[in-house]
């Protein structure tokens, strides 16, 4: 994996018009990312159910390294894929900062 891709990348929920940074949460002691409206929201909105477990943030953040490495000199800007159902779409990228867009289809049901 590329060193320090953790510390430059931003996940954000896809499930909005404009872009949401998804935050750290727990259940018990499993720590997970999700959208902000997934405990805050008002009483005329829906919770937000988009989230991301951190073993899926490994395995996405390895197949973006795996692309930047294989891909040297591209701008992997607008990548996606899917890994186990969560849909990632690279929104922006430096050398300094990445931010990935999330979709968890199986959340979302």
């Amino acid at each position: 994996m590329i060193k320090g891709l953790w510390n430059q990348t931003t996940f954000t929920c896809g499930c909005h018009e404009t872009p949401v940074p998804l935050e750290y949460n727990h259940k018990g002691k499993t720590l997970f990312y999700s959208c902000p409206k997934y405990l805050n929201h008002t009483s005329e909105e829906r919770a937000c159910r988009n989230n991301l477990d951190l073993k899926s943030a490994e395995k996405i953040l390895d197949k973006i390294s795996t692309f930047i490495s294989e891909n040297d000199g591209t701008d992997p800007t607008n990548y996606s894929f899917c890994e186990n159902g969560i849909d990632a779409k690279i929104t922006h990228y430096t050398d300094t900062e990445m931010t990935v867009e999330i979709v968890n289809k199986r959340a979302l049901r």
